[in-house]
């Protein structure tokens, strides 16, 4: 299968899954910690992973634009259509506004968009 490296993972993004905590927000030393999320070893696991495959997508903005998918419902209501490519262009848009927007990833895996993603891809591996 050709992308069974990523859809191993399907398990950790499992809807209510915590995927991570939420750290810092602290002071300490008359210094302010910034709050960030702290991802277990399977997440990072995972987006490392993705980032040497064919689906990390470089143009994914265009695509998100075109289609409408920057809205999580828009996106979520269109997984079961979506290809191998989309699938990607989607993973790659969530984490990389992850980068931006601290916390993304853990959102997408609480709502269940990422394992839902995930299971398309699977499903296009399994050639169902």
């Amino acid at each position: 299968m050709k992308y069974q490296n990523l859809t191993e993972f399907l398990p950790y993004f499992a809807e209510g899954q915590s995927g991570g905590k939420w750290q810092g927000g602290k002071q300490a030393d008359r210094q302010v910690i910034m709050p960030y999320v702290a991802y277990n070893e399977k997440i990072g696991g995972f987006f490392k992973e993705f980032s040497h495959s064919e689906l990390a997508d470089h143009d994914y903005g265009e695509k998100m634009d075109a289609r409408g998918w920057w809205k999580e419902s828009a996106m979520e209501s269109a997984i079961a259509e979506m290809s191998a490519k989309d699938v990607g262009t989607c993973i790659t848009a969530i984490w990389r506004r992850d980068r931006f927007s601290e916390g993304t990833i853990l959102r997408f895996i609480k709502n269940g968009i990422l394992a839902k993603l995930l299971a398309r891809l699977k499903e296009l591996d399994e050639g169902k």
